[in-house]
């Protein structure tokens, strides 16, 4: 009898983004103590100083890496930062556009950079003069905590399940807009977009229907026979899948014609969920160009960017063969940035365990000020305990009693002083440590005199 032990590997890489949604368990596997096997040797380079910057930033040695690149620019007097990374991009000639990809951070700065793209290759003649508005869809990325808030919900986004819900009654792949959120009940109303009757849809951590929705913002963009496309949302009624890339061949008679990159024709319906996924590819954040190999990589970080981090700064040296172009606005300020910013975001279960560790040494520094509080209450019993002893205002004290001024041998104070010293005790039996006290100073000052 034979016995088959199936075994899991994962195979990642840690130094890469995150998902948005999903927390980290290949990361938390080995810092939990999984067994690792490291592939150090690097493939993707041809360049040796390019690899090199590859593991100074793997290492996060950031100003090493920058030493390494062979082009950092900055925009010239007067020039926007997005007009900078586009202009860089359109100086090369046909055939090194075709093999050079260029890296954005955020999806704004990608929007601003690819119609700066478009305007200049619309001069040139490579894509049509007249445009044509499709509805489209831009993803909001909501992390699963967000999507399980009706707070995350406007009226007026599209949401799409990516699995059926037949309890809730909502079909996979079909488009439902927001009409009503409830931040009491914390439920949203669903209006299939065709038409229909609306749907209330309760919200909650980890329930199926907080999981299962992808919300998007209804925008319009304009496309023209010529652009190059890529697809963010896999449609498979009509064969096509999220990050496939594409030339836009035809627009009207409400479809788009697509040529694939395989060479295939996708006719598409403008209101198809694959249209309204469309996404002019020139720009791409460095999400989405996670997983790409380019032999150059033109890559824009602006040195007070929020997400300019060592992961975004790795995936964007890590993506070409031969070269990378750095763009930024001061490259002193973007290294001292990014060797500050790891990139690193908490998961759910790290960050439960930094709460237990914050919560254990707030009630340690609360009990340390209890004792305290305690300490000081008790301090004015032990004085009551243990009274100071009262003390006459003529009886000196023998610690701090002052010396008699000197007098010569034979003068009558001296002697005067020797008598007193001889009665003082008579007159002191009652309180033997006055009187001792009083003795003690007598004698002192004899000795004195």
């Amino acid at each position: 009898m034979v016995i088959f032990r199936p075994r899991r590997i994962p195979l990642g890489d840690i130094r890469q983004l995150g998902a948005v949604t999903a927390g980290t368990p290949f990361a938390q596997l080995q810092r939990a103590g999984m067994p690792t096997a490291l592939m150090a040797d690097i493939q993707r380079q041809r360049d040796g100083a390019l690899r090199d910057a590859v593991l100074h930033s793997i290492r996060g040695e950031i100003r090493a890496a920058f030493g390494n690149l062979s082009r950092i620019a900055t925009p010239a007097k007067g020039q926007e930062f997005t007009d900078k990374v586009a202009r860089s991009w359109l100086d090369l000639v046909s055939a090194d556009r075709e093999r050079t990809g260029l890296i954005v951070l955020t999806n704004a700065v990608c929007e601003e950079v690819n119609t700066v793209i478009r305007e200049g290759l619309k001069q040139e003649g490579r894509i049509g003069a007249a445009d044509a508005k499709v509805r489209n869809l831009a993803p909001h990325d909501f992390t699963r905590a967000e999507a399980a808030e009706a707070t995350s919900y406007k009226i007026g986004d599209i949401v799409v399940p990516i699995r059926d819900l037949k309890a809730a009654g909502l079909t996979a792949n079909a488009l439902y807009e927001v009409t009503e959120t409830s931040l009491r009940s914390n439920t949203i109303m669903l209006r299939p977009e065709p038409g229909g009757l609306p749907i209330r849809i309760a919200l909650a951590p980890g329930n199926k229907a907080a999981t299962s929705l992808v919300a998007y913002e209804p925008v319009e963009r304009d496309f023209a026979p010529g652009d190059r496309v890529m697809f963010a949302i896999t449609d498979k009624q009509s064969g096509v899948a999220n990050g496939a890339r594409g030339t836009v061949a035809r627009i009207g008679s409400g479809q788009v014609e697509v040529r694939l990159e395989d060479g295939q024709l996708a006719r598409l319906p403008l209101d198809s969920l694959a249209a309204r996924g469309l996404d002019h590819a020139y720009a791409a954040t460095a999400h989405d160009f996670q997983g790409a190999t380019v032999d150059r990589i033109i890559v824009g970080m602006m040195a007070r960017e929020r997400l300019s981090t060592q992961k975004s700064f790795y995936v964007g040296l890590s993506r070409a063969r031969d070269e990378v172009m750095l763009i930024t606005t001061k490259a002193s300020e973007l290294a001292d940035r990014i060797q500050k910013q790891t990139g690193e975001r908490p998961a759910a279960l790290d960050a439960y365990e930094q709460r237990l560790r914050d919560e254990a040494r707030e009630r340690e520094a609360a009990e340390k000020l209890r004792e305290q509080d305690r300490q000081n209450a008790k301090a004015p019993e032990r004085q009551a305990a243990n009274p100071p002893q009262r003390r006459d205002a003529d009886t000196p004290d023998c610690r701090t009693a002052a010396a008699p001024r000197r007098h010569s041998a034979g003068s009558p104070t001296r002697h005067a002083a020797i008598r007193a010293t001889r009665q003082r005790p008579r007159e002191y039996r009652g309180d033997s440590a006055r009187t001792a006290c009083r003795a003690e100073t007598g004698r002192t000052a004899v000795r004195a005199q």
